[in-house]
């Protein structure tokens, strides 16, 4: 059986048909094989990513989804109109692996995205229409449009010498971006007026000297979630320390994600303190307690939920018929630049 799939190759959207992968992933389970809400993504290293259900267990058989790049693969995101997964490269560099890479619905390769400026990325986060917004360690945040052109960039502020905005995140107002750069403060900017905004946290009075503050998540009361190195910690809607999360032999949560129902979140870990795991955690926000665990096998560059949208830019989604005009009207714009281009050829899941 085959399935038409929209492909982003070269910057644009085409359609293709793509005959079963199910001698790659297992037989009989073909048809079935596509993201679904609640499904754990893990970035490790040499383009793998984790492939998991709701729960954080393997499926079976495991899915590894294979992008082609080396070096290490961090932030990542879901785009709310295709809900293919947008993966950063921090070690993409001129003629490498490219800034972004992109895969369809189904893990699937499905094209890429690279511009000078910023060629190690960290992170990415979508507003409510698909544009993209891309942060690293070079004082850059690149903004870019659904099919992943660059639409503009901003030189962001950084004090102390330190790198940024390495993680990002955008609130439900369209325009507000909150960001880290590996110091001990939450900094904010407006992409709308080109301006930098007043501090929303400094966690210095809490924080060991030289603990570094990573990926953050914007919670439905306006506060966040951020990863310490250390501790995560729970801000509330004025920057204030409300909650913190742990797990004894852990010193190096990095990354994290929101559940679809913003009752837990999943953070990585690059390694433990005797660099023999690198464990996954999902957490209960309200608990604090630890809900499900698994040791990925590698250090772990980035975590995605599809769904994670529940505190946002995405929780503000405008209705299915605005989406589906969005689009349809990328889709016509795709075909007219497509003509006489040909798309990149996909690779495969790997399991």
């Amino acid at each position: 059986m085959t399935r038409p799939i929209v492909l982003i190759s070269r910057g644009i959207f085409c359609l293709a048909v793509l005959g079963t992968i199910g001698t790659t992933i297992g037989p009989g389970v073909a048809d079935a094989v596509t993201f679904a809400p609640g499904d754990l993504f893990v970035g490790t290293r040499n383009g793998n990513i984790q492939w998991r259900d709701a729960s954080g267990a393997d499926y079976s058989p495991t899915r590894v989804i294979t992008t082609g790049d080396g070096g290490a693969q961090t932030g990542m995101r879901h785009s709310p109109l295709t809900h293919s997964l947008w993966i950063t490269n921090f070690d993409a560099f001129t003629n490498g692996p490219p800034s972004i890479r992109i895969v369809d619905n189904t893990g699937l390769p499905a094209g890429s995205a690279s511009f000078s400026g910023l060629l190690k990325t960290e992170s990415v986060v979508f507003d409510a229409i698909g544009n993209a917004y891309v942060g690293g360690p070079q004082g850059v945040l690149v903004k870019l449009d659904p099919l992943g052109n660059v639409v503009t960039t901003f030189n962001v502020p950084l004090t102390g010498g330190a790198v940024g905005p390495d993680w990002i995140d955008l609130a439900r107002d369209q325009r507000t971006i909150f960001y880290t750069y590996e110091r001990q403060v939450v900094k904010r900017y407006d992409v709308v007026s080109n301006t930098p905004l007043p501090d929303f946290a400094d966690l210095s009075s809490v924080m060991n000297p030289g603990q570094r503050l990573f990926a953050l998540r914007l919670l439905p009361d306006d506060g966040l979630l951020i990863a310490g190195q250390r501790e995560l910690y729970r801000l509330d809607a004025q920057g204030k320390v409300v909650q913190t999360y742990d797990v004894p032999g852990e010193d190096q949560f990095f990354s994290l994600a929101l559940t679809p129902d913003c009752q837990s979140f999943w953070t990585g870990t690059l390694f433990n303190s005797t660099f023999s795991a690198f464990n996954v955690y999902e957490f209960g926000i309200a608990s604090g307690l630890v809900e499900r665990s698994f040791d990925a096998k590698s250090s772990v560059g980035g975590v995605a939920v599809l769904g994670d949208a529940c505190g946002g830019s995405l929780s503000r989604v405008p209705a299915p018929t605005t989406l589906w005009l969005v689009g349809a009207g990328l889709t016509i714009v795709a075909i007219l630049q497509a003509r006489n281009k040909r798309p990149s050829k996909p690779a495969h899941l790997n399991s």
